[in-house]
């Protein structure tokens, strides 16, 4: 009966283990014009895949913004400078850095 009781609180204990240890991901975006220079100073917003709610937004320092700690899944990305604005979707991997690079002209 002890052999049993123990063993159950093991499964139990290792499937909660396995359920809260979901990891995440970070993204880094890379903002570049026509000449291939990294651009300041461009909003890049974080969406939901569906682009119904924003999740978060940074402006480009050195052409670059990260976020951080996100869950794995789909999300869209908005990108605006003065009159050029682009719409992406991208994937994001569990335990990974995504990187994605873009050319905004």
């Amino acid at each position: 009966m002890k052999a049993r009781f123990y063993l159950v609180v093991v499964l139990v204990s290792l499937v909660l283990l396995l359920t809260a240890c979901n990891g995440v991901g970070n993204l880094r975006v890379n903002v570049y014009n026509q000449q291939q220079s990294l651009m300041n100073d461009v909003y890049v917003g974080l969406y939901t895949a569906n682009f119904k709610r924003r999740i978060d937004f940074q402006y480009t320092t050195r052409g670059e913004v990260r976020f951080k700690a996100l869950e794995p899944g789909s999300y869209g990305l908005k990108i605006i400078k003065h009159n050029a604005k682009k719409q992406l979707r991208v994937q994001v991997q569990s335990d990974q850095n995504n990187y994605l690079k873009v050319d905004l002209y």
